[in-house]
Formats: structure tokens, C-alpha cells, sequence
């Protein structure tokens, strides 16, 4: 992320928990535009426990703060996660700001991933539920690691979770 420093404290994936979170993509100008308004709403757990100074953590704090007191589930995390892209969506309608939230969270049981940008196209992003260099796994790339029928896109603009049974389910935002 321009203008954050390089430092471990905001190296990915972020932890909270059972949760593991990653997030490819940017917040323009995150510092001076949605960082404070992020922070605002946060309960104090979620506003405490961001080490670093990136939009990445930031968006996951939201996130945790979006699914607070609910059960870790596939459901679950989906709604969390178009909850928080819709709210990101909105301050930065707002704003007139540019987003690309390309995120990743699972719980070790399952993974919700979104593909998510205010200009068109998208940055790309590709899972597998069927290679066989990786049997009984779901892996999930910005580009595909190899040129074969069995790399799929994520449809723009939608939420994806995948459970343990390698079951996608899709969720396309408005």
C-alpha cells in the first residue's frame, strides 16, 4: 500500500482468533480519506487489536466488527463479508474514492473470498476445486498457476465461500 510503511506489524495474512484474513487491492488514499471513519465505528476489541497502519487490517477490523456475536460460519462470514464491502461501497460513493477489495478470510473449515472493484474491470481473481495437483483443496490465486480447464473465475462484483465438502456458493453484490 503507497505510503505505508514496511513493517512486520502490516505484513498479511491477519489474525484474529480462529480468522485469517488477506486482502489484495486499495482504499484510495485510505490515510487521508476512510481511515478515521473506519476506526469510528469500531467496537473497542476490534479498534485495539490493528497493530499496523494499513487499509488491508482496517477492512478486517470492519469485518470482525460487522460479524461480532454471531457464530463463525460459511454463512456467516459471507454475510459479513457483503456487509463489508457494502459499507467500504458506500463511504467511498461518498467520497468519489476508488476501491478493489479483492479479500480473503477463512476459518480453517472454510474460505469466503470477494471480488470487489468501484472501476471496471475487476482485478482477476481464480479458484480450484478440482486439480489434482492439490487434492481434497480449495486454492484461490489472483492469476491462474497453470493454463488448464480447472481454474475458474470469480464473477466480478460477488462474495464466494467454499465449505469443507469443496461446495462453492456464490453471493452477487448489488
Amino acid at each position: 500500500t503507497a505510503d505505508v510503511a514496511v513493517d512486520q506489524s502490516n505484513c498479511q495474512p491477519f489474525a484474529y482468533q480462529r480468522l485469517l484474513f488477506m486482502h489484495n487491492g486499495y482504499i484510495e488514499r485510505f490515510r487521508v480519506t476512510l481511515m478515521r471513519r473506519v476506526r469510528e465505528v469500531l467496537r473497542d476489541e476490534y479498534y485495539t487489536a490493528i497493530n499496523g497502519s494499513t487499509d488491508s487490517e482496517h477492512i478486517f477490523a470492519l469485518f470482525l466488527n460487522l460479524l461480532h456475536g454471531r457464530p463463525v460460519s460459511l454463512p456467516t462470514l459471507m454475510e459479513a463479508m457483503s456487509a463489508t464491502i457494502s459499507q467500504l461501497r458506500q463511504w467511498a460513493d461518498q467520497g468519489g474514492l476508488r476501491l478493489a477489495l479483492n479479500c480473503a478470510v477463512t476459518n480453517g473449515e472454510c474460505i469466503v473470498i470477494s471480488r470487489f472493484s468501484t472501476v471496471a474491470p475487476a482485478p482477476s481473481l481464480y479458484y480450484t476445486v478440482t486439480s489434482p495437483f492439490f487434492p481434497d483443496a480449495a486454492v484461490v490465486a489472483s492469476e491462474r498457476l497453470c493454463a488448464s480447464p480447472e481454474w475458474v473465475a470469480v464473477p466480478a462484483s460477488s462474495v464466494m465461500g467454499i465449505d469443507r465438502d469443496l461446495r462453492p456458493s456464490l453471493c452477487v453484490l448489488p
